[in-house]
């Protein structure tokens, strides 16, 4: 029996939001819940007959995906056309492996960037004290891997240059972790089960670090974020969510979690506290253009204008030409 499977949203964005001040229109929610399931219907009545529940559980969903993000960048033909065709923003635009138009892979090439950096500075003769912020199963150290053997032409292994340390609050996805990365070695292989709040590390205790979307999802933003920063010594590589407003702001995910959106003073104010580095961004991506559209409750098409998310490098250093070349943020 063949099925066709045709695309439906359950949440569309209305013309209020539950957060306007507009107080004829509610903004209570008295309860959020989150399914996933198949829904089956007559071909021309598109009468319901039948449904399909998948998996609800959090941590199963994201170490699923996420390994499955693992096996896409160990695929050797993905291998071959990136040794071919180099690593660029040019090269990852293809349709033959859509999955390089993500978010993730453009991170990890600002990180391969920085790892030209520190090869520069000493040949790699101390590793690379690398700081994963909510790293799921560590899926980024498999893109990583490709990158670096890429670029310095199989004379370097990932697993020899850096002293990896992973934080997530999932002790399903750091099994995962640790079961797919055995090549590495225990002393230099590092994983956390903590809520992304508790970063309790001394200052300049990390030579890079590396949170996508953490900072936004977790109890203490703007502490946890200060935190951070001030653990590392060169640079933080970020994907974070910012509004265009004067103060930053909680709105609810369709994942039933709390997101706070950054606003710029709030950038400000915490580089001020620092007294050291600077924020630079690669590119800037507003939600309403984003790849994963209907992630918040209750808000209206015209606040998708208001957010969207940087791909960022914080540096502590003036001397890196290719952090500099980046557009200058604060």
């Amino acid at each position: 029996m063949k099925f066709k499977f045709l695309k439906y949203d359950p949440v569309p964005y209305s013309n209020k939001t539950i957060y306007d001040k507009d107080s004829s229109y509610s903004k209570q929610i008295m309860l959020l819940d989150v399914e996933a399931k198949f829904e089956f219907l007559e071909k021309f009545s598109k009468d319901h007959y039948h449904s399909y529940p998948l998996c609800s559980d959090d941590h199963i969903l994201h170490c699923g995906g996420y390994l499955d993000k693992i096996l896409k960048w160990r695929d050797k033909k993905l291998f071959n056309y990136l040794k071919k065709n180099g690593l660029s923003k040019k090269s990852f635009s293809t349709d033959k492996f859509k999955i390089l138009q993500t978010r993730s892979p453009q991170i990890d090439l600002l990180i391969s960037n920085l790892f030209k950096y520190f090869y520069s500075k000493n040949k790699f003769s101390s590793r690379i004290k690398f700081f994963d912020h909510g790293c799921s199963v560590s899926e980024h150290l498999d893109l990583l891997k490709v990158m670096i053997e890429i670029i310095f032409k199989g004379k370097f292994s990932i697993e020899d240059i850096i002293d990896y340390t992973g934080m997530d609050h999932s002790s399903l996805c750091l099994m995962a972790s640790r079961l797919f990365h055995e090549t590495f070695d225990k002393k230099f292989y590092n994983l956390i089960c903590s809520e992304g709040s508790n970063l309790n590390f001394k200052e300049n205790h990390f030579d890079i670090s590396l949170s996508v979307g953490i900072c936004n999802h977790i109890k203490e933003p703007i502490t946890t974020l200060k935190n951070l920063l001030k653990s590392t010594k060169f640079f933080s590589v970020l994907a974070l969510w910012v509004t265009n407003k004067k103060k930053g702001f909680w709105r609810i995910s369709h994942g039933q979690a709390p997101f706070y959106f950054f606003s710029r003073y709030d950038l400000d104010k915490i580089l001020a506290s620092l007294n050291v580095g600077s924020l630079f961004f690669s590119e800037f991506i507003h939600d309403k253009d984003s790849s994963q559209m209907k992630s918040y409750v209750g808000i209206s098409e015209e606040q998708l204008e208001e957010t969207g998310c940087y791909h960022i490098v914080f540096s502590k250093v003036k001397d890196c030409k290719f952090v500099n070349n980046l557009n200058k943020l604060a």
